[in-house]
């Protein structure tokens, strides 16, 4: 049996890996998992998956080399890097490895490899990366020293679904995520409501902590707007099954992304709120630039402005789900550059 390490630097991304769990352990892979140690309230849950579970603190520099002893000793033939960008994934990749050990990583923003010097540096040893939408295949460097595979991670482990009977017959729209004005219009909903009157059953959920990032900005907006009665936000960090259950009981999902953030999502990097709506089989409301991808086949209804989104809402009209996102195809896709000894389950 071949033998697979996957392993995430960071405090981010960690909502990837159980599909590239599942990809493994069914295509019969012996899988090592190794993060960094604040990921650990959040990892624990994936250790029956697996053959064992590591944390390293990944700020300490020492740790790289414990991690680089860790995948000799323990004959790791292939390592799975699940953020395969920034400085720690660079400071790693300087060092040397047994020729036999081959290097495999995910890239969550593709213009890192065409601007950043230290993902060349990376790149000298990655030489496959993965992409988390196929839509991004497009803007990927076209050039024979680095290969591409594109796969969904949009498969979540089981979760207790919670009841909210405050819902009733209130329209749910959810933007899920930090709340964060690098990643996300939120004064685009500000400009919705100076545009004509909401119906009074909307929610929006602001599905992060508003604690942090720009929450405590935004929530001071809403409150200042006199808004509260149409928003529900947090003031802590949201448990998982919460966070799930909330995406799964709303009737929309709102990336919010307008403007100068809109070009960098249409061909370098997705949001995390494409990948729910695949998982849950919601429908988004998106800015119709989006429309205009090649391969942007996500659940959604597009508007152009403030009215359009408005006559939406209105409405209330969810799209048919035509997309099936499929497991077995992306298992296939993922184990593929593993190379010809990837163990297949029929």
């Amino acid at each position: 049996m071949k033998k697979v390490c996957l392993i995430e630097f960071y405090n981010w991304h960690s909502e990837c890996l159980y599909s590239q769990i599942l990809f493994l352990s069914k295509s019969e892979y012996v899988v090592y998992l190794v993060c960094d140690s604040r990921l650990k309230p959040n990892m624990e849950k994936l250790r029956p998956l697996i053959t064992d579970l590591i944390y390293f603190e990944f700020k300490k520099l020492g740790s790289l080399f414990m991690l680089r002893s860790f995948l000799i000793k323990n004959q790791i033939d292939n390592v799975i890097i699940n953020t395969a960008q920034g400085n720690v994934a660079w400071k790693f990749m300087l060092l040397p490895f047994p020729k036999k050990i081959q290097f495999f990583g995910i890239i969550h923003n593709v213009k890192k490899l065409y601007k950043s010097f230290g993902q060349k540096n990376i790149s000298r040893k990655i030489k496959h990366y993965y992409l988390l939408a196929e839509y991004l295949e497009n803007f990927f460097p076209q050039t024979q020293k680095l290969q591409k595979q594109s796969f969904s991670p949009a498969f979540f482990r089981p979760f207790e679904q919670q009841i909210f009977p405050e819902k009733g017959d209130d329209c749910w729209i959810c933007v899920p995520g930090g709340i964060e004005y690098k990643r996300r219009d939120y004064d685009f909903l500000f400009s919705v409501f100076q545009q004509a009157d909401i119906p009074k059953n909307t929610k929006f959920i602001l599905l992060g902590n508003a604690q942090k990032g720009d929450g405590q900005a935004v929530v001071q907006k809403i409150k200042s707007a006199g808004l509260t009665d149409f928003f529900i936000w947090f003031e802590d960090i949201i448990p998982n099954d919460t966070f799930l259950s909330y995406v799964n009981i709303s009737d929309f999902l709102l990336p919010l992304i307008h403007g100068n953030l809109a070009e960098n999502y249409m061909k370098y990097k997705i949001s995390g709120t494409f990948v729910l709506s695949d998982a849950f089989g919601k429908t988004m409301l998106c800015d119709e630039v989006f429309s205009q991808v090649k391969g942007f086949d996500y659940n959604a209804l597009y508007y152009k402005n403030e009215e359009d989104f408005i006559r939406l809402l209105q409405e209330k009209k969810a799209v048919f789900i035509v997309r099936n996102v499929d497991f077995e195809e992306n298992r296939l896709k993922y184990v593929k550059p593993l190379g010809n000894n990837s163990c297949y389950r029929r």
